[in-house]
């Protein structure tokens, strides 16, 4: 398989997602899928992504001590995500 067949392919399958209006969806299910690479270890053990709608990502936290640490970190968290997940533009996390 040659690299143009790779773009080609790969062009092919951006314009039935677009086609479809499935690109979005595609992006959101990347914070779901790959929330240990996106966060790191550490974030990811003490909390998971259970909702994003309407640009706010809602996320549930273990423990109320790792809530707080997460409440003050939150503007860190927020940009970090919208750096690795440039298709998106999380605008707000909410953590319960």
């Amino acid at each position: 398989m040659t690299n143009k067949s790779v773009k080609d392919i790969s062009a092919v399958l951006k314009n039935i997602l677009d086609k479809y209006n499935l690109s979005d969806a595609v992006e959101k299910e990347q914070i779901f899928t790959n929330w240990n690479k996106l966060v790191g270890k550490d974030i990811a053990r003490m909390c998971k992504p259970v909702k994003f709608e309407n640009n706010e990502l809602t996320l549930e936290v273990k423990n109320t001590v790792w809530r707080e640490e997460l409440a003050t970190r939150q503007n860190d968290l927020l940009n970090l995500l919208n750096v690795r997940i440039k298709a998106l533009r999380i605008k707000k996390i909410i953590l319960i």
